[in-house]
């Protein structure tokens, strides 16, 4: 008999795509599957659909609970998890009818701990190859090519936990942060510590749908944090001699960093002492991984940082115009 997968999709107000969500998982080819429904207090149309849903499917398992935001959902979906292996689904995203069969059946012939799959991107209801679309033949790949290929471009794919089905024991003692934002950065940094064995779909099974009013796509005070775990990657990253590693993760927060003096009030004094402990925290690292300029527009953006942070502020504004005055003329 196939083993239990257990998928748990957190719920708020999305009700909209929430159907299509939870028809895709109902529909999955591998079928010994529990999913976990966690409604977190929606005050749309989302607590009734969950409700008729799980009338018609008997291995839905429905949770109601007041608003804790997306950690709190998934904390309380692992706390109800029987299965031997554990997905994460966003509830306004959808899945390929395979999924979960063929990252079960990836972990298995690869004998991994975690099996991860490509992605694409829907917009307006178009489906678009993810810009960091994975193009490789490997099946298996250790945790340091893990490693190395999220501070070269691979963010999405390494770190986000939607696109990956896990053994439930990486989770045994692990559980998302509360109360924060990018909450997958955080987890990545604490189960990069344990796993050895990363299984490979490089197809995209997992559609992940952009909206407009997304948390994702709107820079705010709450998207330090991203830049904080990376600092915490950094640190550990230096703690295993892997300066290498450092030196890219640096360059990779140096953007948010700079985004942050850019977009964010710096006359709320929150703000102010917020970026400025992670601004001190990033000079140290800075200076521990021995970081030099080379000519690469990251690193150069990253040597002033250290160096003339006002250059840098100005430098990435241009960036930041120059990226919307593209996607702009994409869009027209």
């Amino acid at each position: 008999m196939q083993p239990l997968i257990s998928v748990i999709v957190p719920i708020y107000n999305v009700e909209q795509y929430l159907a299509r969500c939870l028809d895709s998982l109902r529909n999955q080819t591998y079928r010994n599957i529990e999913l976990i429904l966690v409604d977190d207090g929606s005050t749309d149309a989302s607590a009734a659909i969950c409700d008729r849903y799980a009338e018609r499917d008997s291995r839905i398992v429905l949770i109601h609970q007041e608003n804790g935001g997306l950690s709190a959902a998934r904390n309380a979906g692992l706390e109800h998890a029987r299965g031997e292996y554990i997905s994460f689904v966003d509830s306004d995203d959808y899945v390929a009818p395979c999924f979960l069969e063929l990252l079960y059946q990836r972990i298995c012939a690869e004998r991994a701990d975690i099996a991860a799959c490509g992605y694409a991107k829907v917009k307006n209801g178009t489906v678009i190859p993810a810009s960091q679309a994975l193009r490789s033949s490997e099946t298996c790949i250790g945790t340091e090519t893990l490693l190395r290929w999220e501070v070269s471009g691979q963010y999405l794919f390494c770190v986000v936990v939607f696109n990956k089905l896990f053994k439930a024991a990486v989770w045994k003692d692990l559980r998302f942060k509360e109360r924060t934002y990018s909450e997958d950065n955080y987890a990545y940094n604490e189960y990069i510590k344990s796993i050895h064995r990363i299984g490979v779909v490089s197809e995209p099974l997992y559609y992940y749908v952009q909206r407009k009013n997304s948390a994702s796509h709107t820079f705010t005070f709450k998207n330090l944090n991203g830049v904080e775990a990376r600092l915490e990657r950094t640190a550990y990253f230096l703690s295993i001699h892997r300066p290498e590693l450092a030196r890219g993760e640096l360059l990779l927060a140096s953007g948010p960093l700079l985004t942050g003096y850019s977009r964010l009030d710096q006359k709320d004094q929150q703000v102010k002492s917020r970026l400025a402990e992670l601004y001190a925290r990033y000079q140290a690292l800075y200076r521990q991984a021995e970081c030099g300029l080379t000519l690469s527009g990251r690193s150069l953006r990253s040597w002033l940082l250290v160096s003339n942070r006002p250059a840098a502020v100005f430098m990435n504004q241009l960036i930041n115009r120059l990226r919307r005055r593209r996607a702009a003329g994409d869009e027209a």
